[in-house]
Formats: C-alpha cells, structure tokens, sequence
C-alpha cells in the first residue's frame, strides 16, 4: 500500500537526475553532498530497484503453502517518541498477522503510555510483547544491539524499528513514511518478508531502498575513519575500501536475521562507550556502526538486498513456485572495490570541478567588465552631475546678476524721478517767484505817476499800429 506521503522511486529517479551533487549515470553514482567528507560510490536507484525484492510477486504464489509455514517474527521498537508509536502499530497490523513485540523506551512513564497504547490497540493486544526499559544512550542502536539482542538472538527473522523523528531535516515525516511503508508494505506482505528468511538460509538483511531525497545522506560523512576502525577490530583479515559501493539502511530500520550480525552485537557489547546525549547530526560511532551493517552480514556470510517500494501489480497471477532471493538479486558487495569506476566518476567531478571554475572565471571577468562599465557610466554620471550643477550655478549667478541690475535700475529711476520732481518743484517755485515779482513790479508801474502821464501816449501808439496792420494788409 502506497500513501500519498510516501516516495516513489519513480520520482526519486527523476529527481536524481537532476541532483547536481550525485554524478554518474550508470550503475553507479558518486555521491559529493558532504562538504567534508570523502567521495562516496553508490549504487544508483535504478541499480537498486531492478535488483530488489519485491514482496508482492511472491504474496500469491506462497499462498498455497501458507498452512505449511508458520513462524513468528519478532518486531523490535525502540519508542522514545511514543506519540507516533500508533503508526507503527497500524503498518505492523497489515502487514504482520502474529509477532513477537519487545518494545524498549527509557522511563517508566514512557512504558505506562506504551502498555496503554498496546491494550488499546486490536491487533497489538493479542501480540505476546515484552517491554524493556533501557538508558537513554546510544538511541536505537543500543536498544537494538545492547538492549534487546539477547531477547531476539533465537528468531529467524527480526524487524528493528524505531520512532524516528529527524531534527536535522523537514523531511522526517515523508521519510519515516516511507521506511515504514517498504518495511511494512501491507496486504499481508510482510509475512512473504518473513517467509523469505525460512525458504533462504543465506538470507541475512532486507535494506529499504533509499528515497532519493535522502540519497544526499547515502554517503560516508565524517563516519569513514570511525567505521574503519571498528571494522579492523571486528574483521581483521579484510579491507575498508573507499572506492567499494555503500549501501546502508538510511534511517536505521530493516529487516535481519540475528545469526548475521551477531558478531556486532557482541563487539559493542564488549569495551565499547556509548555516546551520551545531545549527539551531533554526524560524525558518532552511531553513525559509523549505521553504515556498516551490510558490511557486517556480508563478513558473516549472509547475503542482504533492497526492498523495493511498489504497488500491488494489477495481474494477481503468480508462477506456482515462490521466488526466492537467490544471487540475481544480490549483485552487490559492499566489500568489492570498483577503484576504476570510482576514479572515472572522480575524474568525471574534476573535470566538473573544472568546468565550474572556468564558468566562475567567465562569470568573474564578465562581472569585472560589468563592474568597469558601471564604474565609467558612475565617472560619466559624476562628470554630468558636475557640469549640470556647474549649469545651474552659472544660471544662478545670472539671475542674481539680473536681479542686482534690475534692483540698481529700479533704485537710479526712482532717484532720477525724485530728482526731476525736486527740479519741477524748484523750478515751479522760481516761476512763481518770478511772476510774483513781475506781478508787483506791474502793479507798482500802474500805480506810478509816469504810467498816468504817458497813458494818451500809449493810446495813441496803440491805434497806430492798428492802422499801420490794416494798411499792410490791404
């Protein structure tokens, strides 16, 4: 059964595509996403789908043979975060019909919830469960190897879950959707996981296939050096190659057979220091011991595969003889050096490397013209600026030029006609004087013996030059 949460592989080979930090197209990939840690091969989804196992092919065909096959699985939970322990328990209802639950947590309330939430459940209150209460350190791991192993070393078959929410992604929700999808896949597939572990005894770990949206995770961080020196301490005679394809359960949760990591169990329970809380988001042995359980099952001679995840195929007809998980679907060692294949793939990122820094020289020389440019076009907008500026001063100086001429103008006019007006009144004034004086000498003349005694004179002179105009006139 398929949610629309979960990831399909179909959309994780598109957007693997187009993931600039996985390079290669083949049947390997070399994943660079770690800023700081080595160049890591691994194989592509592609490779991982077509080797994989899928449940579903196998549901009808060991249909018949269901009433000859029963065993019981044992399901171990880690359950820090409770709260989503209902989930786990609805994909196990699906696909599981009877197992062995040891769930572990690490206080007592934690176990008051957890026995609740198994009381309360359907399908869970008919499980035989057993609840351990462990320290919180080491997270699952511990639970699982330290914790719980003892419990689960006599089983075929064990499912290691845990509740898994991931601080250092947004992704977490999708991403345990679907490890518990694949893990989980319902319709009763999980017991078909299970019968695959009866019918193959080198049947060792069922891996879930790696969303590609976590593929950036799929590589050996700052875990390589931890995981070299546990490996030289657990197998001796064999060799940690960098240049061999890593494949691991990205999220630690997968499906094993106890006898196949036993060695591991008993090496961490042996001198080894769990790390305490908080833990960093890589770099730990945790980390480390994630990345080798394949390695693990291989050195124990165990094989190990991918669960696919896949919808139920339309055609319900299966052959009549279920399909194992022989050698065609385990072409992959996580122990066999591909150095070629590593170092066509490594000189395939340098020459990226080199195109990306001949593009970045490109782009910074263009970018140095642009700069240039835009410094002249600064320089040339400075200098208009300037001569704008210069403009508006030399017109201002103009204007107030103008304005002073006009002012001074205005003052010399108004001066001139307060002059003229000073003139007029002066010369009126004088005029008047002058007429006065006339006046009175006129009058004093009239007044005067001699104007009386000359006035028949003056008569007489008078009708003369009457008749002096008449005559010349005719």
């Amino acid at each position: 059964m398929t949610d629309q949460n979960s990831l399909s592989h179909t959309d994780n080979a598109q957007s693997f595509d187009q993931d600039p930090l996985l390079v290669g197209n083949g049947d390997y990939c070399l994943n660079i996403a770690y800023p700081r840690g080595l160049p890591t091969l691994v194989p592509s989804p592609e490779v991982e789908t077509r080797l994989s196992f899928n449940p579903y092919q196998t549901a009808q065909a060991c249909a018949d043979q269901s009433d000859d096959l029963h065993f019981v699985p044992a399901v171990h939970i880690h359950a820090f975060h409770t709260h989503i322990l209902p989930e786990y328990l609805d994909h196990l209802s699906r696909s599981l019909v009877s197992v062995d639950l040891y769930i572990t947590t690490d206080t007592v309330s934690k176990q008051f919830i957890i026995q609740n939430l198994l009381r309360d459940n359907a399908w869970a209150c008919k499980q035989n469960h057993t609840l351990l209460l462990v320290e919180n350190r080491g997270r699952n791991v511990s639970a699982l190897f330290r914790d719980a192993f003892s419990h689960l070393s006599n089983y075929s078959c064990v499912l290691h879950l845990h509740t898994k929410v991931s601080e250092e992604s947004d992704l977490g929700e999708s991403w345990r959707e679907h490890l518990l999808t694949t893990l989980l896949p319902g319709q009763l597939t999980g017991v078909e996981i299970v019968k695959q572990f009866h019918l193959n005894p080198e049947l060792g770990l069922f891996v879930p296939t790696t969303p590609n949206i976590m593929r950036k995770y799929q590589n050996w961080g700052d875990n390589y050096d931890a995981a070299m020196l546990l490996s030289s301490q657990l197998w001796p005679n064999r060799q940690l190659c960098v240049d061999a394809p890593l494949s691991f359960p990205v999220g630690m949760m997968f499906w094993f057979r106890p006898r196949a990591l036993q060695r591991l169990a008993s090496a961490l329970n042996h001198q080894f220091q769990w790390p305490f809380e908080p833990l960093a988001w890589d770099g730990t042995s945790l980390h480390a011991i994630e990345r080798l359980i394949c390695h693990c099952v291989e050195a124990e001679g165990f094989r190990w595969t991918h669960l696919a995840l896949q919808d139920p195929p339309a055609d319900r007809s299966c052959p009549s003889q279920p399909e194992l998980v022989c050698q065609e679907h385990h072409m992959l060692s996580v122990w066999t050096s591909h150095r070629v294949q590593y170092l066509i793939l490594c000189a395939q990122v340098v020459h990226q490397f080199r195109s990306c820094i001949e593009e970045l020289t490109a782009s910074r020389q263009a970018l140095t013209a642009s700069r240039q440019a835009l410094t002249a076009s600064r320089q040339a907008l400075t200098a208009s600026r300037q001569a704008l500026t210069a403009s508006r001063q030399e017109l201002l100086d103009q204007q107030t030029l103008h304005e002073r001429v006009n002012s001074h103008k205005s003052r010399e006019i108004e001066q001139w006609k307060s002059a003229c007006q000073d003139l007029q009144s002066s010369s009126l004034a004088k005029i008047n004087q002058v007429q006065e004086a006339a006046n009175q000498s006129i009058q004093a003349l009239h007044q005067s013996m001699s104007w009386r005694v000359t006035k028949p004179l003056r008569l007489a002179s008078r009708l003369f030059r009457v008749v002096f105009r008449r005559s010349i006139s005719r």
